[in-house]
C-alpha cells in the first residue's frame, strides 16, 4: 500500500518550517556599522588596561612593604614630552621585591611608540624616586 501525504498535512509542515524560519532568522533587521580602524579594533578587543610587574630593590636586598607608584608615559627614552596623565597608585604591596598593578592610560598608549618612566617612594616618604632607565 502506498501513502499519500494529504495536502491539509503537506501545508502545516510548510507552516511549521516557515515559522521556524521566520524565528531564527528575522528579516529587516540587519544593520551595518562603520568601518573602524586597525587600531580602534585592537583596542576595543583588548582594551587599554594591562598587568604591569616589577622587581623593586631597597639598596641591594629586595623591597618589604607599602610603596607609592607614579607610572608616566614619553615619547623619547630619556627625554621627550609627556604623553598623557600620570597614573598614581598608592600602598601598593611589595614582597619581596615583586609587585603588580593594573595601569590605564588610555587611547594615547596605542597612537605611538612610547616609554614607560616610574617613580617610587616607601608610603609616607616625601619624595619620589625616578627609576631609570624608561622601559619601552
Amino acid at each position: 500500500m502506498k501513502l499519500q501525504p494529504s495536502l491539509a498535512s503537506v501545508t502545516g509542515g510548510l507552516a511549521l518550517v516557515i515559522s521556524l524560519v521566520n524565528t531564527f532568522m528575522p528579516l529587516g533587521r540587519v544593520q551595518a556599522s562603520p568601518p573602524r580602524s586597525p587600531q580602534a579594533e585592537a583596542a576595543a578587543a583588548v582594551g587599554t588596561v594591562f598587568t604591569y610587574q616589577g622587581r623593586l630593590n631597597d639598596g641591594t636586598t629586595p623591597a618589604n612593604g607599602a610603596y607609592d607608584f607614579e607610572f608616566a608615559l614619553f615619547d623619547d627614552a630619556a627625554a621627550g614630552v609627556q604623553i598623557g596623565a600620570t597614573v598614581a597608585l598608592n600602598n601598593v604591596a611589595v614582597s619581596n621585591g615583586i609587585f603588580t598593578v593594573q595601569l590605564d592610560f588610555g587611547n594615547p598608549f596605542w597612537q605611538q611608540q612610547t616609554y614607560l618612566e616610574v617613580r617610587v617612594r616607601k608610603s609616607g616618604d616625601p619624595s619620589f624616586t625616578t627609576l631609570a632607565p624608561r622601559s619601552r
